[in-house]
């Protein structure tokens, strides 16, 4: 093991699969690629795994391309725009068309008619 400790510190860059030949070289005998990794994992000297990054999906990017000429408001009428409100006041928005909100209800309830006004 200290044959692979000092090829890794000559070397940081190096995976299981360089240091297998310069083992061999260095020690004149065969070693087996499995039980290297393996061994290079329990001592934690492994590389760590390179993942590629991850790109936009291609909604994501369809997306973007959209979000510069996109207008929801524009051409639309009044009820866009109260369930506009409803999601950016829903307290204000269930007041006004006379729904009640469970809070106001009460939790002895009894049926679903209750939360209509």
């Amino acid at each position: 093991m200290n044959c692979v400790r000092e090829i890794i510190q000559e070397h940081p860059e190096y995976g299981y699969r360089r240091i297998l030949p310069e083992l061999e070289e260095r020690t004149g005998q065969r070693v087996n690629h499995k039980r290297l990794r393996r061994l290079l994992s329990e001592h934690e000297l492994a590389l760590p795994r390179q993942m590629p990054k991850r790109g936009p999906s291609p909604v994501d990017k369809i997306l973007e391309k959209a979000s510069r000429s996109l207008n929801l408001v524009e051409g639309r009428k009044g009820d866009f725009l109260v369930c506009l409100q409803a999601l950016v006041a829903p307290r204000q928005f269930l007041s006004c068309t006379g729904y009640r909100t469970a809070s106001e209800i009460g939790p002895n309830s009894d049926s679903e008619r209750d939360l209509i006004g």
